[in-house]
């Protein structure tokens, strides 16, 4: 589970500074959020249950999940070291 962790995590970091530009701490910043919202899924869907989640489809969990995603990934965080992205293109991901 740790290994799939940090693959997971590596890829995140990764794709947020080369597609995205961000430096190394801000990329981390926004990978562990991503993450932490990634784990909590799985665990409402799958280890607690909660009937709820664990009862919505692929597509309603994409539905919801994908716009906290995104702004994870694209949006000003408020955080102190993460910064929005100039570019208005840039706000949402495709």
């Amino acid at each position: 589970m740790v290994v799939m962790a940090q693959f997971i995590n590596a890829a995140i970091v990764e794709a947020a500074m080369n597609g995205f530009g961000y430096g190394r701490r801000e990329a981390e910043l926004r990978a562990g959020l991503i993450e932490a919202q990634m784990l909590g899924l799985v665990q409402a869907r799958h280890y607690i249950p909660l009937d709820a989640v664990a009862s919505m489809s692929r597509e309603e969990v994409v539905r919801v999940y994908a716009p906290l995603v995104q702004h994870f990934i694209a949006d000003d965080l408020g955080v102190r070291g993460a910064r929005r992205k100039s570019s208005p293109d840039a706000s949402r991901v495709p």
